[in-house]
Formats: structure tokens, sequence, C-alpha cells
């Protein structure tokens, strides 16, 4: 019999209502990343802390605050809404409350189990007005369970499992190993286990991003050489794990850029490559918590691997729906669908989820789009215009554009992609008038009309993902400027590397756009920037404001950072001043016994 209680024995302290272990039995295990107190004032200083909030993500000022209050947090579970909403749920690692809000605000009741005594006070707040939501603090080890719940979630927590389970002397494998079996105490025959880990081998990992935990580059892909307390798996080493539990009854979704701020799930289908999967990513991948490196294009990379049916091994974490019985597990399942895409960085009345899956009816592909939340929209230029539409199958005109940058002179591969986007947007959305500077207008729905929403296949270019409508006219160059700067904005890494290239944001945009209209100016230019700041802005409902377009890249891009960092030494009078010293060093070094002579 265990000497551990029972979780549900534990008693609730009535001053702050956490449930805890008897005073002296408690050890706080200490986790922290150093955010906690801050969170815990925005916490307590929000009059709105559901997990849609958009008071508590206008406190995001760095990585810590933007993983525990964005509302990215919860489309891992968003996506998986074949779970009953009568469920009882285990919340196993709660942190500071991010996914246990959602989960009281979606099921019928919730415990949550939380180490450190500070982060399990901060979810206890965050769940302020939930009855339905116990929180324990307590290490997992240190509990038992009777089976009771019908979900239990493992989410971001298995790869910490060698720090509370293994002993010195026992492979960390054998450590997750005991987590799970102990997690599979508390659940119900019939019920489902949910884990979220990255995947040790995850794409961005290999193209310039560093370990998530370690903070150093290609350390779980080299298997941890300098030591660690957590472990993350592959995908083939997670389903031996899940058959050693036993746990034979599984399914895997593949959550993009991460399980942590999900904005596109997939769905594991046979013949992957059928569905232009690379089509629902999007890149390049965040490094967290360093300035990243880029080795290679990853959004070309993403197409080969599903071309090649390879994605899977490559996603960057996973996410496992596991069960004891077959029956069950197939009985809770959804059918149909294979991709979804979450666009929840924006305000309530915007906030979309679009779905790739397979009508029942007519067993064709189809792309379902919906509003998530039924809340009135502000008055502005824009509006939403959710609908379903008929799936095409093809590439993104987006990796035209990618692989232009690898033609032997990139300027005019780049160019010819633009002058067939630019021809096919005058012909379907022209109004057959210009506005005062002598642009061509275009219609209101045009505004959509970018390479990341437009098919190309071997008919031609195809329109897809016609999410907003303008009140008013457009002038075709606000869009040609929209789809030159938001492919700019993402590949600029692989952009300014070429020396044929122009050397900024600006000069290479206003290159583009004077072979389209030479009086382009950067009047203009400013205009067009101005009219994407304000869209972007109702959209998020914070004030969008873009860097100055000849600092852009080096905002974001580390490399282009020192290269300016070391651009500015060698023209320093500091520099010019100090070269003899140097040269009388140089010679110094190759002629050590003959010392100098003058």
């Amino acid at each position: 019999m265990s000497r551990h209680p029972k979780l549900t024995s534990l008693p609730v302290d009535k001053k702050t209502g956490l449930y805890h272990l008897e005073t002296g039995d408690h050890r706080d295990f200490g986790y922290s990343d150093g955010s906690e107190d801050k969170l815990l004032k925005i916490i307590l200083a929000a009059t709105d802390r559901s997990s849609g909030s958009m008071e508590l993500e206008s406190s995001i000022t760095d990585w810590p605050t933007k993983y525990h209050l964005s509302n990215l947090r919860t489309n891992i579970l968003r996506a998986l809404n074949f779970l009953k909403k009568d469920s009882q749920v285990l919340e196993v690692g709660a942190g500071c409350g991010g996914l246990t809000r959602f989960l009281g605000e979606h099921f019928k009741s919730v415990d949550a189990i939380e180490g450190s005594y500070k982060r399990a006070y901060i979810t206890k707040e965050r769940c302020k007005g939930l009855n339905n939501v116990r929180v324990y603090c307590s290490p997992l080890q240190e509990v038992t369970f009777d089976k009771e719940y019908d979900v239990v979630t493992l989410i971001g927590v298995l790869e910490y499992a060698p720090i509370f389970y293994s002993p010195d002397d026992h492979p960390s494998d054998e450590a997750c190993l005991a987590m799970l079996k102990h997690a599979m105490t508390a659940l119900k025959d019939d019920g489902c286990l949910i884990i979220a880990i990255e995947n040790k081998f995850g794409l961005k990992y290999w193209s310039g991003c560093t370990e998530d935990h370690t903070g150093r580059l290609f350390d779980n892909i080299h298997g941890y050489p300098k030591g660690s307390r957590v472990i993350t798996f592959s995908r083939n080493e997670i389903k031996k794990l899940l058959q050693k539990v036993p746990l034979n009854h599984h399914e895997f979704y593949y959550p993009f850029p991460d399980y942590k701020l999900t904005n596109t799930i997939l769905r594991e289908v046979s013949n992957q490559a059928t569905y232009y999967l690379h089509n629902w990513i999007t890149m390049p991948f965040e490094d967290y918590s360093h300035s990243r490196q880029y080795y290679f294009n990853e959004a070309l990379a993403i197409k080969s691997l599903v071309q090649a049916e390879m994605i899977y091994d490559f996603s960057n974490s996973f996410v496992v729906v596991a069960s004891k019985k077959q029956s069950s597990f197939e009985k809770s399942m959804e059918p149909q669908w294979i991709a979804k895409r979450f666009s929840t960085n924006r305000i309530l009345p915007f906030r979309t989820a679009t779905v790739l899956e397979r009508d029942e009816d007519s067993n064709s592909l189809v792309i379902r789009k919906r509003k998530l939340f039924e809340v009135k929209e502000p008055d502005a230029f824009i509006r939403l215009n959710p609908s379903d539409s008929k799936w095409i199958p093809g590439d993104l005109l987006l990796y035209s554009l990618c692989e232009a940058l690898y033609k032997e002179t990139m300027i005019e591969p780049l160019l010819n992609v633009f002058t067939t986007f630019h021809n096919e947007l005058i012909r379907r959305y022209s109004l057959g008038k210009r506005d005062r500077e002598g642009y061509p207008l275009v219609t209101s729905d045009a505004i959509d009309y970018i390479p990341c929403n437009i098919i190309l296949n071997n008919e031609g270019l195809f329109s897809i993902d016609h999410e907003w409508l303008c009140i008013r006219p457009l002038s075709a160059d606000y869009i040609l400027f929209r789809a030159v700067f938001l492919f700019a904005s993402d590949q600029y890494p692989y952009i300014f590397r070429d020396s044929s290239m122009p050397s900024d944001m600006n000069t290479f945009i206003m290159s583009i756009m004077t072979s389209f209209y030479p009086q382009y100016d950067a009047r203009r230019q400013a205009l067009n920037k101005k009219l994407e700041e304000d869209f972007q802005s109702i959209v998020s409902g914070n004030p969008v404001k873009f860097p100055s377009f000849d600092e852009f890249g080096m905002v974001k891009d580390p490399i282009l950072q020192k290269e300016a960092q070391i651009n500015a030494i060698l023209n320093s009078w500091s520099w010019k001043i100090t070269s003899p010293l140097r040269w009388f060093y140089r010679k110094m070094r190759r002629n050590p016994r003959k010392g100098p002579s003058f």
C-alpha cells in the first residue's frame, strides 16, 4: 500500500483556496522561470482573466509572459474538440494556469496539480470564478489517485520526468515511463491521456533554433552530450515508450510552430503529399529565448519533407492522444479532418478556425472557415468574411518566390513571379478606374490576394482563403506592396544575403514596386506602409508600428546585427588610427625571434 496520500484527500487552505500536502510534508520543487512575481501582479490586476482575455495579452512583454498569457497556448486543446464537455480532467503540471483556465471553461470539472506553490497560487487566481476547478500544490510523485478521470493531460511535462522520477543511476527514459504509468493510475479504463512534448529532431532545431530547455544549438540532435535534466524524443521513441506503459492505442497530431504557441495542427494521414500540407505551415520558426541562426530555407525544406512524406518525423512538437482500449479510443476520435489553422492572435471578433476536411456527403475535400466568437466587429474599414470553399490542389505562390531566391540571378526570377501575380491581380480585380495619382483601382476583396493565399497549379492561379473585405476600393499598388512586404518580412534572412540584391528592405521593395509603377516614390511607400499598419492594428487590437525599413532586417536577424556592429567598428576613427599598431602586431607574430627592425 502506498505511503502517499490520495490527491482528493489533501486539505484546503481556506485563505488561498489551494489544496496541498500537510505542513512539513510538502516540498516545493521550486521550478521558476523568473516571471512569477510579475505574472501574479498582472493576474491580480486583471478584470478579465478568461482564456481569451485581450487584457492579459496586452501585458506580454517578453518570452515568459508570452508563454503564460498568449491565447495561442490553448489551440492544441481547441483542436481536440472530440473531448466530451462532461469530462472530468486531471491536469498535471498546471504551471501558471494558461491551460487550466481553458479547461475549466470547457469541461465539467478540472483538478490541476502544480508542484510550485507560487505557480499554483497564480493558477488559482487565474481560475477565479470557476467553481469547477480545484488547484493542488504537490509534486505528482507524492500523491496517488483513484481511477476517476476521463482525461489526463501531460502538456509540457513529460520532458521533466527525469528531475522527479529518476535516481541518478536510472536512465531518463525509465523516468518518463514511471511518470506515464503513474499518470495512468488516475485514468478511467475508457479515458484518454494527452501528451504534448518537443520533438528532439524537429526541423527548427536543424535550421538554427536552439534547444528549448538548455538553450544550446543542436543539443537535442546530439543527444545532450553536456548533460541535461530534461529529455525529448523522436516520433518512434515516443511510440516505443507508449507501448511499454502499455498504451497501444494512440493518435499523433503535429502542431506548428510547436505545442506552445500553436497556429496549425496536422492530423496524421496516409499519402500526406497529396494534401499539400506545407501550405498550412507558417515560417520562419521562432527561437523563443535566443536570437536564432538561419542555416537553410525552412519553407522549401518543409515543402520537400511533405513531398517525401516525412513531415511528421520533423514536426517541432508532438501531441499524442492515447488510450488503453481500442473501442473507447475509436469512439472519441473525430472523423474526416486533416489540418486545422487557428487565427487567434487577433481581437475576439476576428478570431477564426479554418479546417481542411473531407465532406461526408460528397467525399470531396473542402475548407471550412468559422468564427470562434460571435462578437460584434469594430467599426473599421475592413470586415471579416468567413466562408466555406472547395479545396484546390497545388503549391502556394509563396513557394515560387522562395525558389526564385536560389536562382542564378535572384532579382529577375522574383520579378517574373511578381509579374504573374500582378497581371492576375489586374485581370481578376480591376475596376477599370484609376486613383488621382494614376494607380489602378481594384475591388474591395482584393485585400486578401497575396502569395500565401494563392494556389499555383498546371491550370493557373487560384485565389483561396477569402477572409477579408474592405469597405472601399483599393489601389493595386497597395496590394502589390502587401505581397512584396509580407514576403520580404518572412524571407529577409535569405533575401539580403545575396550580393546581387538590394542591401535593405526599403530599397528591395522600391526596386520591385518601381518595376511596375515608375512613378512610385518614398511618399507613396510611406502611405502604403501606414495603411498596412492600420490594417494590422485593427485586426490585432494593438497599435502596430513596423520598424523603419532600413533597420528591419537587423531588428530580427542576429547575423545582420553582428555585421552592422562589425562594420561600425571597421569604419570608426579609433579602428583607423590603430591600423599601424595592428600591422606591427601581425609582423611580430610572424617573426617572433627576429624582433623589430627599424
